[in-house]
């Protein structure tokens, strides 16, 4: 009997080996998807679809880690795990504790953790970018890995910029609504910034690998192929770079092609070119101050489509400047946040113990919109609630304070010391000295300037251009200072170093996504670990010598097994990123317009990418017909297998939309589940190639671990993938009805039970619901919902004012449905504080200001305490009328009550005659309801008759002219879920009121006309009423019969 040791032999060194292909297959589609994968189906569409996706693939790679370190000691490796460890930044340590301290002090713990519900940004997030940058420390030792990396970087990144072209030439074959974006491209991103921040860390490495392939002319043939796709694809970039019409990117790219140059030059201490590059941007920077003067040399260009956004930079009038002006606010407010403010309060009324603290360990991730929003100021208010301060400093300070921001200065130093060091311009302590004061130099100068401009604003962005500023000019002086023997850089390094100041010099202006900080940490990775990497290197694996029976068998079958790896290897990266463009774009019923062949050239562009790619790497003829028979039908089979799943047999009406949610829900997950399956294939063929004696291990030492995370991968749908179902429903919403919207909210929570948006919604739509409920007992039902839900959205943020005020209106409508004046005071006070929290958190929503007035007046008759917060809202938004419509309600209100006063009525006539001038936020038909109802009021008051007649006239003709008026017929709809709209009138009930007040003038005819067209829609309990007006105007007609 053989014992098991010849049975499965060098069992460790196998596992090692699958778990290396899949961590490397993990970091390899987590590129591709993050790049690509948007989702049509939900209502995110973006980021936290991409990022849902990523956390299932940093699973399985956490996974793989944890194999390898495990079978470490045992399979053959010649470092220790300790060693290994060393080779990853020790700045990464300190982020990472900043995150965590962070995260278990935040305002909103839930919300840190997982993220918030338009970017999903939350500390979890980060651990799985941390587990990322581990694996890659560990795992990704050769150059041949390296050149897989930048080999997916390219595939990705030139697809994206392709989309980004067409969509420019107006062949964008998804319909977005691109009314924001005018004429600038956003691609795979859904953001012109977000693009462009991408494509800056892409572009400066592949002009590297372009450089690197052309230099000394050895492109040929194959290689030729694979050389030009380089070239291609970065004017692709750079072509997509400038259609977004971002300036933070086009400044970051400048900066990091510059850097490019400067090391090569430098290298060979050429002081002619270095000399060139500063007359470049001197001239560029020249050139901007001309486009931005005013009538200046450059007029003609400035307003351009493209140069416009650089030549308006000090224009507060011109809409470019907007972005430019919300930032300095956003700074501005961020400083605030962190020095002056005042402590936050929780809903409760209790204080933010930590608050002593903030500056120091920051607020917690994914916090930073509800610190910044009660400093808005007004005129910023409704341009845009910005939850990101536009600057990675602010940023990191505001989540994670001094310690988080320390953290990663440090990294960036470091990484700009090592990169340096690796090209060889640090070579002494002095020289390391010299960069640091230069570095230093250069930040103390930027912040200098700025205090002396007294522009506090700036402060975090000339600290870190002057940073940049100090690491730019170290290679150049050490050129002709301190000029080494002359020695070409290594471009690659070079590449790495542009596009890590062109990110570094971007986020100052810009918002991380996940397609930047996971492109960041690679390149990290590779600057780091540059030196051990640079070298086409083979690792040693421990061999053991097969048993002699199988040698023929396994040598025979050796050389195709071998071949079908390296085809699946070179072709499952091309697969995943024609699948994932399928899934966004060839999905049925999804916002796919006529320009849909679009879509096709997008998948050809694909597949010729990835067959140049495959032309400078495949030995033989064999590999590439394994490649191409892989790469044509596993597309190909997805997407008849999508069309097929999305077309499901129609069901009754009354089920159709929440099979609609049922199918795009299944769609989602299998998506989730097919990467699975490609990255665990690109793994098996990546494990395949490094496994120790192929011949002799069985196959059951492959599949069995690979089943095993294959089970991982699926699980791991099911954890990660459900927030996406939950979003495809809450998508549908707005195009059911409000049951079916519950239906859908209710799947939706319990699909993503940790998420407070959908809670909110569902609260919210129940809230909305109740009020259309005809019974006392039905609409306390539904607000018993509605409470349930909005409070559990509120446990989960609570510092979100949504909830808030959405609480505020529930106990409102509670209050007004509250017979007993006990329990109904109780119920508005809950309204009360509810209104309160809200406003201290968002002081500057003038229809949350109008909410509480109309509390105010109509529950607690504080007329007074109306008309102020009435005339703040006014104060905050002076374009919405409907405070003024409300600010006539008060007036007319009070005018019955014991507190009138002889003005009301005039008051109230000129807040609803202001209000018509520009009925913004209500409509004219409701104004004039209003004022027909004031002269009404007036009149019924009135002892004399001669002046109540009078007034019953003009309201007549008020009336009159509202139902004469084309939207007469249909009356205006409550706005919203906002309590005390401007009126709440029914056609029936103008035509009932005309009919009254004619019979009050003694006018039968008409009287009785109006009580018929009023009868005609009326409902039944009002047919005795108009049935008795009808009768007494033909009475007084035949008594007063026409001459």
């Amino acid at each position: 009997m053989n014992k098991p040791h010849n049975r499965i032999p060098n069992l460790p060194a196998a596992l090692a080996a699958i778990a290396d292909g899949i961590a490397e297959a993990s970091w390899l589609a987590s590129i591709v998807v993050v790049a690509l994968h948007f989702n049509l189906h939900t209502f995110t569409i973006f980021e936290p679809d991409k990022i849902a996706l990523f956390q299932v693939l940093a699973g399985m790679l956490l996974a793989a880690l944890l194999l390898r370190v495990s079978v470490w000691r045992y399979s053959g490796q010649t470092t220790t795990a300790a060693g290994a460890a060393a080779v990853i930044p020790p700045a990464y340590a300190g982020i990472a504790g900043a995150l965590l301290i962070s995260t278990a002090l935040s305002i909103a713990p839930q919300v840190s953790w997982n993220g918030s519900y338009l970017r999903a940004h939350g500390t979890l997030y980060e651990l799985c970018l941390l587990a990322v940058l581990v694996a890659q420390c560990v795992g990704l030792r050769r150059h041949a890995q390296v050149q897989r990396l930048l080999d997916t970087i390219v595939l990705a990144a030139t697809v994206t910029a392709l989309y980004g072209i067409l969509q420019h030439l107006g062949l964008d074959p998804a319909e977005w609504g691109k009314s924001f974006l005018a004429d600038r491209v956003s691609s795979t991103q859904g953001n012109p910034i977000f693009l462009g921040a991408y494509l800056v860390l892409t572009l400066p490495v592949t002009i590297a690998r372009a450089l690197q392939l052309l230099r000394g002319g050895s492109a040929r043939g194959r290689q030729l192929a694979y050389a030009t796709l380089h070239v291609v694809s970065a004017a692709a970039q750079l072509e997509a770079i400038w259609f977004t019409g971002s300036r933070g990117p086009w400044l970051g790219l400048a900066a990091g092609i510059l850097f490019m140059a400067i090391c090569q030059a430098a290298a060979v201490n050429n002081r002619k070119v270095l000399f060139a590059l500063f007359s470049l941007v001197v001239a560029g920077l020249l050139s901007v101050l001309a486009l931005n003067m005013p009538n200046g040399p450059l007029e003609t260009l400035r307003d351009e489509p493209y140069l416009g956004r650089i030549a308006h930079l000090w224009d507060t009038t011109n809409r470019t400047e907007a972005g430019t002006s919300l930032r300095l606010e956003t700074w501005h407010r961020a400083q605030a946040a962190l020095t002056t403010t005042p402590p936050l309060i929780y809903a409760d009324g209790s204080i933010d113990r930590w608050s002593w603290l903030r500056l120091l360990i920051g607020y917690g991730p994914e916090t930073a919109g509800f610190v910044l929003a009660p400093s808005y100021r007004t005129e910023f208010h409704n341009a845009l609630f910005s939850d990101r301060a536009h600057n990675i400093l602010w940023d990191t300070l505001l989540a994670t304070g001094i310690i988080g921001a320390a953290a990663l200065y440090l990294l960036w130093a470091s990484l700009a010391n090592k990169l340096l060091l690796n090209m060889g311009f640090i070579n002494s302590s002095k020289s390391r000295y010299g960069l640091w004061t230069l570095q230093i130099t250069g930040a103390a100068a930027g912040l200098l300037t700025i205090l002396l401009l007294r522009i506090p604003e700036l402060a975090a962005v000339a600290v870190a251009l002057g940073l940049a500023a100090g690491t730019l000019m170290f290679p150049v002086l050490s050129a002709f200072l301190a000029p080494r023997p002359a020695q070409p850089a290594d471009v690659l390094l070079a590449g790495f170093a542009g596009a890590a100041l062109a990110h570094f010099v971007e986020a100052q202006f810009g918002i991380a996504t996940v397609a930047t900080d996971l492109h960041f940490i690679m390149l990290a990775v590779l600057i780091w670990n540059w030196e051990q990497l640079r070298q086409p290197t083979q690792e040693a694996q421990p061999e053991v010598k097969p048993t002699a029976k199988n040698i023929a068998k396994r040598e025979s079958a050796a050389a195709p097994a071998r071949a079908g790896a390296i085809g699946a290897e070179l072709a499952l990266p091309a697969v995943l990123a024609s699948t994932t463009l399928i899934f966004g774009f060839l999905t049925p019923g999804v916002g796919i317009n006529s320009t849909a062949p679009a879509s096709v050239l997008l998948l050809l562009a694909c597949a010729a990418t990835a067959a140049a790619i495959a032309l400078g790497h495949a030995a033989s003829a064999t590999q590439l017909r394994a490649m191409l028979v892989i790469g044509l039908s596993l597309p190909l089979m997805y997407f008849a297998w999508n069309q097929l799943r999305l077309n499901p047999p129609s069901l009754p009406e009354t089920d159709a939309i929440l099979n609609i949610a049922a199918t795009r829900s299944a769609s989602i997950y299998s998506f989730a589940a097919w990467v699975v399956l490609v990255t665990a294939g690109l793994g098996l063929a990546l494990a395949i190639r490094e496994l120790p004696n192929r011949n002799s291990t069985p196959a059951t030492v492959v599949l069995a671990p690979l089943a095993g995370f294959l089970a991982l991968g699926v699980a791991l749908t099911a954890i990660c993938i459900g927030s996406r179902a939950a979003d495809a429903h809450r998508n549908l919403v707005q195009a059911t009805t409000p049951a079916k919207a519950l239906a859908l909210l209710a799947e939706a929570t319990e699909l993503a039970p940790r998420e407070d948006e959908y809670w909110y919604l569902h609260g919210r739509t129940a809230l909305l619901a109740a009020r259309s409920q005809a019974s006392q007992g039905e609409r306390a039902g539904m607000r018993a919902i509605a409470r349930a839900s909005l409070e559990r959205a509120l446990q989960i943020s609570p510092f979100n004012p949504n909830h808030l005020i959405s609480l505020a209106r529930l106990n409102f409508d509670m209050a007004q449905d509250t017979e007993d004046p006990t329990d109904r005071n109780a119920i508005a006070n809950r309204s009360d504080n509810y209104s309160a929290a809200a406003l201290r958190l968002n002081p500057h929503d003038a229809r949350w200001w109008q909410n509480w007035a109309v509390l105010d007046y109509e529950v607690f008759h504080d007329y007074a305490a109306a008309a102020e917060k009435l005339k703040r809202a006014l104060n905050e938004d002076p374009t919405n009328s409907r405070s003024l419509v409300l600010l006539g309600n008060v007036s007319a209100a009070r005018a019955l009550s014991p507190q009138a006063t002889s003005s009301d009525f005039d008051d109230a006539l000129s807040f609803y005659s202001a209000a018509l001038v520009n009925p913004v936020g209500t409509s004219a038909a409701e104004i004039k309801l209003l004022l027909g109802n004031l002269w009404l009021q007036r009149g019924a008051g009135s002892s004399a008759a001669s002046t109540q007649s009078a007034d019953y006239k003009i309201a007549a003709d008020i009336f009159e002219q509202v139902i004469s008026e084309p939207l007469a017929t249909d009356a205006t709809p409550e706005n919203d879920d906002q309590p005390g709209s401007a009126a709440k009138f029914k056609p029936w009930t103008v035509h009932r009121t005309l009919a009254q007040l004619y019979m009050s003038l003694q006018q039968p005819e008409p009287a009785g006309k109006h009580a018929a067209l009023a009868l005609a829609t009326a409902p039944a309990a009002e047919h005795e009423l108009l049935l008795q007006l009808q009768a007494a105007s033909a009475a007084q007609l035949l008594a007063n019969p026409h001459p």
